[in-house]
């Protein structure tokens, strides 16, 4: 059937595009973390003999073996999945077996760190904070489109409410056809719309606070400065268009539910369109500028400025705060949101009650939108 020749095609995309960007990320983080463990900066140095080695073999091996995952999960899902519900966590069961590949060689890390007294080492070093004084205003504009195509779904909706059918869909099977329904309601109608509020307004707030943020900066390598206010905006800026995609997808689904756009098998194919995009643009944006702007250029940075806003000396090795390298706590910081250690991006402060709240509301929002509806 043609329809899932594309679907297959759509979805081995995807999967493989995940596959190869989960593979990568070592070489996209900041050169002293190495699978989420901090080491010295001598130790990664290409001149620095026995140990640069060892990690560039951990990165192969790393890299070799998430590879090795997707090409099975794939072969194997593609092959015998009887369903296109099955076809679709292709990239979650890819993420999660990568996670593991993660974990054993992060251990790994641990071990030669311990073995080799590199904390000893780091103990003696000084971090600084650093933020941007660049007098950039925050850029709003990049939230644009989001919130165009979130009002779209709302003026969309308004105009043809008075035509939708006292009964109408909410769910379509394989088939393109219908098989749930709902009374009609403004939050029946706009249940999809809705959603898309918060979800909106939380990634545009998480964009302003990142770049208002300080950032920790190992002042000690030249340049680091630079590059990460270079990182600092460009992931803010990727915050605010990640939404315009989501609501994209959220403004398909409803034209659906609407009738606007015709009951077919291969509007699922159209839904997974924006999805790839955001993928898409998420890979290219981590691949320029890697973590903390590991992999900007200094004639990228332009004219920035960046002042120092506070120094303190303390031990740089943080990897007691950090759980598997992946998750951050501590609660004497007073920052929501830190740069990921593995991975390009932030991540929450576990130890400030603030992230979980945040991680919280736009779930029960969400699952209070829906026990509503329903």
């Amino acid at each position: 059937m043609i329809l899932n020749n594309v679907f297959y095609i759509l979805m081995l995309a995807m999967s493989a595009l995940v596959g190869i960007v989960v593979s990568i990320v070592p070489y996209m983080t900041e050169k002293p973390v190495v699978f989420g463990v901090r080491v010295p900066a001598s130790a990664v140095m290409i001149n620095s003999g026995d140990f640069a080695a060892i990690i560039f073999r951990l990165k192969k091996y790393y890299t070799i073996a998430t590879l090795i995952v997707m090409v099975l999960v794939v072969s194997i899902l593609f092959t015998f999945a009887s369903t296109n519900t099955l076809l679709a966590t292709s990239p979650l069961i890819i993420i999660t077996l990568d996670f593991a590949v993660y974990l054993f060689v992060h251990y790994r890390m641990v071990g030669i760190k311990r073995a080799q007294g590199w904390s000893v080492e780091l103990n003696r070093t000084v971090s600084v904070d650093f933020v941007s004084d660049s007098g950039r205003l925050f850029p709003w504009i990049f939230a644009v489109p989001a919130f165009i195509v979130m009002v779209a779904i709302f003026a969309i909706g308004i105009a043809i409410y008075p035509s939708i059918p006292q009964t109408f869909p909410t769910h379509f099977g394989v088939n393109g056809q219908p098989d749930a329904f709902s009374t009609k309601s403004i939050l029946g109608v706009f249940l999809v719309g809705f959603i898309s509020v918060p979800v909106t307004l939380l990634m545009v707030a998480i964009s302003f606070f990142t770049y208002r943020l300080p950032l920790r900066i190992d002042s000690s390598i030249p340049g680091n400065e630079k590059r990460a206010s270079v990182f600092r905006e460009r992931m803010s800026v990727m915050l605010l268009a990640i939404p315009a995609f989501i609501n994209l997808t959220f403004l398909l689904i409803s034209l659906e539910t609407w009738q606007v756009l015709p009951y077919s098998p291969y509007n699922v194919i159209v839904f997974l369109v924006p999805i790839i995009g955001l993928l898409i643009m998420v890979t290219v944006v981590s691949l320029m500028t890697g973590q903390m702007g590991a992999n900007v250029k200094l004639h990228d940075t332009g004219s920035a400025e960046i002042r120092p806003v506070g120094s303190t000396v303390q031990p740089k090795d943080d990897d007691a705060l950090w759980r598997a390298g992946v998750m951050y706590f501590n609660r004497a910081d007073p920052r929501i949101l830190v740069p990921k250690r593995f991975g390009v991006g932030y991540t929450f402060n576990f130890g400030h009650p603030v992230s979980w709240l945040l991680l919280a509301v736009p779930i029960v929002i969400a699952a209070s939108l829906l026990i509503i509806a329903s």
